[in-house]
């Protein structure tokens, strides 16, 4: 459970994003097991007793650098995802990967070992934002008649991000080998089944 003691002051602010800052590129370089609070407090300028004043412990700020990077990197990918879905996904899910990429502590945690296994499964408030972003979207192509009247969109989003995510790990875990790539077109037929109506202009037209 992600739980984070706000400073009420400015410098109090600076001092928990320059924290933040500086054990997101500890704990993607070194992982959890090897990232000591007082490297980061070090980095930081600050004693090691201090960081307990904006966290409660290393966990607590592992999930909030890792929520920070999440949100990051998901507003990017909601800009990708267009508001009707209606999108060449084989390309958008490249620009995904090489967007994640870009964020290396939301890639560690994607492919790392069991140190990183239980954080895959936090369910953090930037994912929590991404999908209402993506339910409302699917609400949206609903009532314009894009996307099929009978799914249930908070479902669905709970499927897409399910497959999407697992798509990530493959991808990222095999280099994005031949063999990966030519599962992709399958997954894309999920996508159409389940969002566009039969020949109504989806992906498969």
């Amino acid at each position: 459970m992600l739980r984070v003691v706000l400073p009420k002051t400015a410098k109090g602010d600076r001092t928990r994003t320059s924290l933040i800052e500086k054990a997101t590129i500890r704990f993607a370089r070194d992982g959890f097991n090897q990232t000591n609070l007082s490297d980061i407090a070090r980095d930081v300028g600050i004693k090691p007793a201090s960081i307990y004043a904006y966290f409660e412990d290393k966990h607590d700020l592992f999930l909030s650098a890792l929520n920070v990077d999440n949100a990051s990197l998901f507003d990017k990918i909601d800009e990708v995802i267009l508001d009707d879905f209606s999108q060449d996904w084989n390309l958008s899910f490249e620009k995904i990967l090489n967007l994640v990429e870009l964020h290396p502590l939301t890639k560690r945690v994607l492919v790392g070992g069991e140190e990183m296994a239980s954080a895959r499964l936090e369910v953090l408030p930037a994912e929590t934002v991404l999908i209402e972003k993506l339910v409302a979207k699917i609400k949206s192509g609903q009532m314009c008649k894009i996307i099929r009247s009978d799914i249930d969109p908070e479902l669905i989003v709970d499927g897409i991000v399910t497959i999407f995510t697992s798509l990530l790990i493959a991808a990222l875990q095999s280099g994005g080998s031949g063999e990966f790539q030519s599962r992709i077109p399958g997954v894309v037929a999920v996508f159409e089944a389940s969002l566009f109506p039969l020949k109504s202009g989806g992906l498969s037209e």
